[in-house]
């Protein structure tokens, strides 16, 4: 996911997420890692009947290093995508809900979309890496779901299945402020819509999609990212919500890629029958 800074802090990690350590610098970005994220290690160590050392093991680098490796690149794909454009990606935070790129250009929703796309997309190749690695392990006879012992195999397909799960995650949940959203928003933008109809498209679509990821911790309970990731997508959208109320929609940071002339063009525009 992406989140463009508010222009007093575009150095700082926000308020909420201030609990981070830095761990390194990566193209000259800073990435950050949320001292939360032993709570997710922990839970998904525990959240499982295999009690064997290998088996715990192998859960500590399955959400480790390969699930936060992936989210790593992800979102190196937003910092370099809108280095391309023009912007800066002032740092990168890592925490248990995934990863946040935080990012600032004023180039457009044209340009945005292949910054937004840009995260996505590189799932692709590390997916065909992890598949070609699970070909070669099984001799040939891949299936994501494989029925072995072997961890090495169960590994390949682990990471080929996260890979692919992330890239259909991102790209066909419209969801604001996940890189669906975003691409729903520079759509609907390059469409000419008036800022405010988009905000209220995008909430509109957003928070039932919210909805559906909380209401499916009662049908699968050991997901509990899910519902968190719900309740994320509500806490920003109710930010959204907040500024149409209070007339300030051109001032909210979804809207931060645009250049001033092209918000207060679209601020502008007749706002038709919505």
């Amino acid at each position: 996911a992406m989140s463009s800074p508010s222009p007093a802090s575009e150095l700082e990690v926000p308020p909420h997420l201030q609990r981070a350590t830095k761990v390194f610098s990566i193209f000259d970005i800073d990435v950050y890692m949320s001292h939360f994220m032993v709570i997710l290690l922990v839970f998904a160590t525990v959240s499982s009947s295999d009690w064997s050392a290998s088996g715990i093991i192998f859960r500590i680098i399955v959400y480790g290093p390969l699930l936060f490796g992936t989210v790593l690149v992800h979102e190196l794909g937003h910092a370099l995508a809108c280095r391309r454009q023009g912007g800066v990606c002032h740092h990168i935070l890592l925490w248990p809900l995934g990863g946040l790129a935080y990012i600032s250009h004023d180039a457009g929703p044209k340009a945005d979309l292949w910054v937004a796309f840009a995260g996505p997309l590189t799932h692709v190749p590390m997916c065909l890496l992890w598949f070609f690695m699970l070909l070669i392990s099984t001799g040939g006879n891949a299936s994501l779901f494989p029925v072995t012992n072997s961890y090495l195999v169960i590994f390949f397909a682990t990471a080929t299945s996260i890979n692919l799960a992330l890239m259909i995650f991102n790209l066909l949940v419209p969801a604001h402020p996940l890189d669906g959203g975003r691409i729903l928003v520079d759509i609907l933008l390059w469409a000419k819509l008036p800022l405010r109809q988009t905000a209220i498209i995008t909430v509109c679509v957003s928070v039932p999609l919210a909805l559906v990821m909380c209401l499916h911790w009662t049908f699968m309970p050991f997901n509990v990212i899910t519902i968190f990731v719900g309740l994320w997508i509500i806490f920003n959208d109710v930010t959204v919500i907040t500024a149409l109320r209070d007339g300030v929609i051109d001032c909210h940071p979804m809207f931060a890629h645009l250049s001033p002339s092209d918000r207060a063009t679209m601020q502008n525009n007749p706002v038709g029958g919505v």
